[in-house]
């Protein structure tokens, strides 16, 4: 009876202090899931300015950066997205959407954090903004030379209180949620318990832009399952029928563990097969071979994005206009989705079909610019076209806001700079072409942003880095291409990449 009850004393005492810890555990752990969700959807801000940011920068135009902002960024519940530009006398507010921006430069605090913002990738983030109701700011500086800022704010909730919905998987926490790492009301943003949270509670940071969001949870029901509340008890009724209940609560906690493993695994399974149906549909809308041109080594490399299973709008062609003559597409539709894709391949197969009725660089992308309007459907498109002449030694380009294409000769890459229209979808009318004469032994790369463009970095600097992987000696232009991929880190790019090499003899 002794041993019997110390062990059942024993027994219950750790089964008491194991129930603690795996509620603590259970709690940490939802409160670490709900910042990961919560983590989740913040670049959704931060990318959408930075693509509102690279509007401007790229049209020059706060009409065009309104209708971007109109069109694509109502989803992410902004209340404001304003557009600045910084002079030698401050920051002055170029334009807006949806309602004028509470934080204005005619205040200290408004000058105050204009006065901070600096160009950088990083999302930079004001305190919360009184009013009815409070706001917080986000600002964006990307490094750009027309100076351009573009600002974003938030509405917080009425009282900066929330209701958490049954359906929701986190509906057995109280949250609160503080900008920054004080947890007073002053930087509360919201709460769905009255705060401060006191007693059993859970911290969780989460990065947010040049700051941190504070995520504190408490339990508002018991977290642990039921066999683990009652196993206390269990033991202290018996210690035979302890030792039973201890291997049954075992057996279910690892069965748990296992399904959720398989669960786990299940999830994996079906986001990679998403992912490869992703993938086939967008090879689908490719040229499926490239043609055989007389003497010519061409070559393509597509490779998606590694994240995400949405279809991007990156494409090539080749198209036979003759023995000797063929004309080339390479080309970027912004955006990514089934919409994005039939965009692209509208435009291909356009340009396709004006050049096999013998228009030039220039008239295809005239016409194609006739084709798509972003005011009204929301893409626009990057693309360069060329024509190769083998017999006369020429090539003929015209650029439609595309990156310039580079041409390799005995081991040096260059650059060609072809004067840039703009995107299609922006603005009608044919860009100016740029006649190149093509020396023996060649080799012209053409390719999309997602091949060289890396955050912080400017377009001159990862031209410079493609010149230098594509110097020296190569056995073929599949060669080059595995070696450009590879000297450039794009073997799993964040970005879809389209290359096409054409070697001509």
């Amino acid at each position: 009876m002794a041993v019997g009850l110390a062990i059942t004393a024993v027994l219950s005492w750790a089964a008491f202090t194991a129930n603690d810890r795996s509620t603590s555990s259970l709690l940490a752990l939802q409160a670490r899931q709900t910042a990961s969700t919560l983590s989740a959807a913040l670049p959704g801000i931060e990318s959408q300015l930075a693509d509102a940011l690279t509007v401007a920068v790229d049209t020059g135009s706060p009409a065009t950066f309104d209708r971007f902002v109109s069109n694509h960024i109502a989803g992410v519940k902004l209340a404001s997205v304003s557009l600045w530009q910084r002079t030698a006398g401050g920051t002055r507010l170029l334009t807006y959407a949806f309602s004028k921006p509470r934080l204005a430069t005619d205040g200290s605090a408004g000058r105050a954090f204009f006065a901070s913002v600096t160009p950088s990738t990083t999302l930079q983030v004001t305190n919360i903004l009184s009013g009815s109701p409070p706001r917080v700011g986000y600002a964006l500086n990307e490094p750009n030379p027309a100076g351009y800022i573009v600002y974003g704010e938030s509405d917080l909730p009425p009282g900066k209180r929330i209701t958490v919905p049954p359906s929701s998987p986190y509906h057995q926490l109280g949250i609160a949620l503080y900008l920054g790492s004080r947890l007073d009301r002053s930087h509360l943003i919201e709460s769905s318990v009255p705060t401060p949270i006191t007693g059993s509670r859970a911290t969780v940071t989460v990065p947010f832009g040049d700051t941190v969001l504070t995520l504190v949870a408490t339990p508002l029901q018991p977290l642990a399952p039921t066999s683990s509340r009652v196993l206390p008890w269990i033991a202290l009724a018996g210690g035979l029928a302890l030792t039973l209940a201890s291997v049954t609560v075992a057996g279910y906690l690892t069965r748990r563990r296992r399904y959720a493993e398989a669960l786990s695994a299940r999830l994996a399974a079906l986001y990679a097969e998403q992912r490869s149906v992703a993938e086939t549909l967008q090879h689908s809308l490719l040229p499926q071979a490239l043609p055989s041109v007389r003497g010519v080594d061409v070559a393509a490399r597509y490779l998606p994005g590694a994240e995400g299973v949405d279809i991007g709008g990156d494409w090539y062609d080749v198209v036979l206009l003759g023995e000797d003559r063929f004309a080339f597409v390479v080309g970027d539709v912004s955006g990514r989705g089934v919409r994005a894709a039939s965009v692209m391949a509208s435009l291909r197969f356009a340009a396709r079909g004006f050049a096999l009725e013998g228009h030039g660089p220039a008239s295809i992308l005239g016409h194609l610019a006739r084709t798509l309007d972003f005011a009204s459907e929301g893409f626009f498109a990057t693309v360069l076209c060329g024509v190769i002449d083998i017999g006369r030694r020429e090539m003929v380009l015209a650029n439609a806001g595309h990156l310039p294409p580079i041409v390799v000769h005995d081991g040096t890459a260059a650059a060609v700079e072809v004067p840039p229209g703009p995107p299609i979808g922006i603005a009608e009318g044919a860009p100016t072409e740029r006649t190149v004469a093509l020396a023996a032994r060649v080799v012209v790369v053409a390719y999309t942003d997602g091949l060289v463009e890396r955050r912080g970095e400017s377009l001159d600097n990862a031209i410079e880095r493609l010149e230098q992987a594509a110097s020296g000696p190569s056995a073929s232009v599949d060669d080059l291409l595995d070696r450009l991929l590879k000297g450039l880190g794009a073997n799993a790019p964040s970005d879809d990449v389209a290359v096409l090499g054409i070697g001509i003899p």
